[in-house]
C-alpha cells in the first residue's frame, strides 16, 4: 500500500481506490466511503473531487445527495484495476491450502475430466485446461489458471443473479447426493472384509469411490461463486450496503450480512451437541452421578460407566456422532472426548436446560431477525431470493462436508485391509490414485513412489485419472520451478482484511494453528489463526475468543462453525498465517472484516 500511495500522491486515494476497487459496482456516500476507509471525511470528499475530475470516479444524484461509483469506462479503469488487485493472471494461483490431505480425496474433483463434465451438466460454459495440486509432507495446494478460474466464478454468480432458483435447484442435488453418501457410510460400516478376496476389495473400492466421487465434483458451484474473489459474498454486501443507505436503516451491513447468510437448519455439529446436553439432563438428575463428574478423571470414568445405562448412552452418542471429528485421516471422537466435555461443563456449573433453552431461542430469533432484517432494508422478492441461496450454499456446503467426513471414517477399514495386501500402512494407500487400486494391490505400483509423493509431488490433471502428469521428489521440485505459480506474500502495513463470517470485537494473542498437534498452543480467550480450519480443530475453536483464516468464504469450515459458536470470525484474508506469528497482540473487527496488530 505504501508504494501504491507514493504512486497515486496520497495514502488517502489510496485507500479510497483500494475500497472502490473492491466494490467496483457499489455506489458510496462520502461519510460511508469515510468511514470503510478511516479516513476523515473532509479529506475523502476532497479527494473524491479530484477522482471525479480526472474521471476515474463518477457522481451521482440521488434523493438530494451525491453517490459515488468507479467510472468503468474511464482510460485508466484498468490499469488501476489491475494496480489494487497486484495479480498475475498468467500461470497458476494457488486457491486453497490443506494442511492434511492426500490424492484420494482432491484428485476427485480437482480432476480436469470430473470437473469439466460436472460444468457441461450445470449448463456452465466456462471450461478449465488443467489444474496442479502441490503435495508435501501431507499439506495439499490446489492451484487453478487465474484468468479460467475468474471467468468461472463470474459466469456462476451471474447464473445465480440472472436466476436464483438454478442456485436452489443446485443446493437441492447436493442435499439429495449427500444424503445418498450418508446412507452409503452407514451400510460400508456394518460391512465385514475380513473373508473378502482382493477382487471383491477392489470391487468394494471401486463402487465405494464412485459414489463418494459423484458426491465431492458437484460442490465447484458453491466452491467457484465464492472462493478466491469471493464474488457472490461482496456482491450481496453491496446490495446491503446500498439497501442500508436507500432505507435509511441503522444496520450494519455486515451483521444483516452474517445473519441473512445464516441458514436455519441445524448441522450435525449443533445435533451432537444438543444431544449431549440431553445426557447432561440425566446426570443431573442423578447426585451421585454428578459427583463423578466432577471429580473422576475420564480415564477412571470410563471404566466406572462401562456396565452403567449412562456408559450405554455414550457408546451410542459416539457411534452416532464420533465421525465428525474424523476430518480427512481421523481417527473418530471417541466416548473419552465426549465424556471429557459433560466434565467440563458439569465443572463448570453448566445447567443443561438453561442451556438447550438459550439453543432454542436463539433458533427462534435467527428466524425473526432474518424476517424484520429483509423488511427493514427493503428487500425485493429477488433479493430475499438471493440471500435464500447463499443460506442454502452454506448449509449444502456444511452437510457435504459432512457426509464426505462419514464416508472417510467408514471406508478406512476398507482402505486398511487394502493396504494389508502389501503389508504397508494406510497412508500408503491414500497417497494412491483411484486408477492405480489395482496395481496397488497386486505389487505393480512401488510402495516408494507412494512415499516420496507424501514428501513432495505434483499432479497437474490434464484429462481423466489415467491421463493427468504425477512427479515425486526432485523431479517434482524441478518441475513446478518451470512453472508460474502464485502465492500470497505477508503483508507489512499491519492491517488485514478479510470477510467477515461471523460479527463481533475482541483482542488478543495470536495462535496459528494448523493441524491438530498445534491445539496444545491455544488457551481460551486466544485468536485462532489458521490456514483454513477443519473437524479436527473444533476443541481448539471452541476456546478461541475469535477465528482468522488465509482461505474460504461464507461456505468455509471456519465461517460455518464460528456461527455456531457465536465466536468472532473473519475468513479469506489470504495471508493471516503468513503475517501473523503465535504471540502477536491482533485487534480483530470481524464485523467489518479487518484485524489489526497491536503488539508484535
Amino acid at each position: 500500500m505504501q508504494k501504491i500511495s507514493s504512486l497515486l500522491g496520497s495514502q488517502m486515494r489510496a485507500k479510497l481506490l483500494q475500497l472502490l476497487f473492491s466494490f467496483p459496482k457499489t455506489e458510496w456516500g462520502v461519510s460511508e466511503l469515510a468511514r470503510d476507509a478511516e479516513i476523515d471525511v473532509g479529506g475523502a470528499h476532497r479527494e473524491l473531487a479530484n477522482l471525479a475530475e480526472i474521471g476515474i470516479v463518477q457522481i451521482k444524484t440521488k434523493g438530494g445527495s451525491q453517490k459515488y461509483q468507479l467510472d468503468e469506462k474511464s482510460e485508466m479503469f484498468e490499469g488501476l484495476k489491475a494496480l489494487f488487485s497486484k495479480k498475475s493472471k498468467k500461470g497458476y494461483f494457488i486457491l486453497e491450502e490443506m494442511p492434511v490431505c492426500y490424492p484420494l480425496i482432491t484428485c476427485t474433483y480437482m480432476n480436469i475430466h470430473n470437473l469439466n463434465s460436472f460444468l457441461e451438466g450445470r449448463n456452465i460454459k466456462t471450461r478449465l485446461s488443467s489444474t496442479l495440486i502441490i503435495f508435501e509432507s501431507e499439506m495439499a495446494k490446489l492451484a487453478f489458471k487465474e484468468e479460467e478460474f475468474s471467468a468461472l466464478s463470474v459466469e456462476v454468480v451471474e447464473k445465480i443473479f440472472a436466476d436464483p432458483e438454478w442456485g436452489l435447484i443446485d443446493t437441492k442435488e447436493i442435499l439429495r447426493l449427500s444424503t445418498g453418501l450418508m446412507q452409503l457410510a452407514d451400510k460400508i460400516e456394518s460391512q465385514d472384509y475380513q473373508t473378502s478376496s482382493r477382487n471383491e476389495l477392489l470391487a468394494y473400492f471401486k463402487d465405494y469411490f464412485s459414489a463418494y466421487e459423484k458426491t465431492h465434483v458437484p460442490g465447484w458451484v458453491q466452491n467457484a461463486s465464492d472462493m478466491h474473489e469471493m464474488l457472490f459474498s461482496n456482491k450481496l454486501l453491496a446490495i446491503l450496503k446500498s439497501k442500508a443507505t436507500s432505507s435509511k436503516s441503522s444496520l450494519k451491513p455486515s451483521n444483516a450480512f452474517s445473519t441473512l447468510t445464516t441458514p436455519l437448519q441445524e448441522s450435525f455439529m449443533q445435533k451432537e451437541h444438543e444431544a449431549l446436553l440431553q445426557i447432561l439432563l440425566e446426570i443431573e438428575n442423578d447426585q451421585k452421578l454428578l459427583d463423578l463428574f466432577k471429580t473422576m478423571e475420564v480415564r477412571h470414568l470410563l471404566n466406572e460407566l462401562d456396565n452403567r445405562k449412562i456408559g450405554a448412552k455414550m457408546k451410542e452418542h459416539a457411534r452416532l456422532f464420533g465421525w465428525l471429528g474424523y476430518g480427512y485421516i481421523g481417527p473418530n471422537w471417541d466416548e473419552g472426548y465426549f465424556l471429557e466435555l459433560l466434565c467440563s461443563l458439569v465443572r463448570q456449573g453448566a445447567k443443561a436446560q438453561k442451556l438447550l433453552d438459550e439453543i432454542e431461542e436463539k433458533k427462534r430469533k435467527l428466524a425473526i431477525d432474518q424476517k424484520e432484517f429483509a423488511k427493514e432494508l427493503q428487500l425485493t422478492e429477488y433479493e430475499q431470493k438471493l440471500f435464500e441461496v447463499a443460506r442454502g450454499f452454506v448449509f449444502a456446503k456444511g452437510f457435504r462436508k459432512d457426509s464426505m467426513f462419514k464416508y472417510y471414517s467408514r471406508v478406512e477399514p476398507l482402505y486398511a485391509m487394502i493396504a494389508g495386501l502389501r503389508y504397508a500402512p494406510v497412508s500408503d494407500f491414500r497417497f494412491c490414485y483411484p486408477h492405480e487400486a489395482d496395481q496397488f494391490a497386486s505389487g505393480k505400483l512401488d510402495i516408494s513412489v507412494l512415499r516420496n509423493r507424501r514428501e513432495f509431488s505434483i499432479c497437474e490433471s490434464r484429462g481423466k485419472y489415467s491421463e493427468d502428469f504425477y512427479l515425486e521428489g526432485q523431479k517434482a521440485r524441478d518441475w513446478l520451478l518451470k512453472l508460474e505459480v502464485r502465492k500470497e506474500t505477508a503483508d507489512s502495513s499491519g492491517l488485514l482484511e478479510g470477510t467477515c463470517a461471523s460479527p463481533g470485537r475482541v483482542s488478543g494473542i495470536v495462535r496459528i494453528v494448523n493441524v491438530a498437534k498445534d491445539m496444545v498452543k491455544i488457551s481460551k480467550g486466544e485468536i485462532l489463526v489458521s490456514i483454513s480450519t477443519n473437524p479436527d480443530l473444533v476443541p481448539a475453536m471452541k476456546k478461541a475468543a475469535a477465528i482468522v483464516t488465509d482461505m474460504g468464504g461464507i461456505t468455509s469450515h471456519a465461517a460455518i462453525v464460528s456461527r455456531e459458536l457465536n465466536v468472532p470470525c473473519v475468513v479469506g484474508t489470504k495471508i493471516a498465517t503468513k503475517t501473523l506469528k503465535d504471540g502477536y497482540l491482533v485487534d480483530v473487527d470481524a464485523t467489518h472484516g479487518r484485524v489489526r496488530i497491536i503488539r508484535k
